[in-house]
């Protein structure tokens, strides 16, 4: 409901601008929420070490000023994740760039 509520269109949008500026990020992102914020089996899902995935949520943290890892972060990161597919703005799943390391 937050992401289709018009007052927060705005700020949804500059968070979501934030992430497609580091697509690696935002793939990990978009992996760690699906993988109920699990490090681990978002490591494994990726197949990257956890301590690549803890650095990557560190920058989604600076992109965005939301933590991935809090739990007030992660829904406004979800819900900016939403509203940009609404846009047409964010891969859908399974559309997301291959990356290494």
């Amino acid at each position: 409901m937050v992401a289709t509520a018009r007052p927060a269109h705005p700020y949804l949008e500059r968070v979501s601008d934030a992430l497609r500026s580091d697509s690696v990020a935002q793939e990990t992102l978009w992996t760690f929420l699906d993988n109920s914020c699990n490090q681990l089996a978002t490591a494994q899902s990726m197949h990257i070490h956890r301590n690549t995935v803890a650095y990557r949520l560190a920058r989604v943290a600076k992109l965005t000023g939301h933590d991935p890892q809090d739990p007030e972060g992660s829904w406004v990161l979800a819900a900016a994740r939403l509203h940009g597919r609404d846009r047409g703005n964010v891969a859908s799943d399974g559309d997301a760039p291959e990356t290494s390391g």
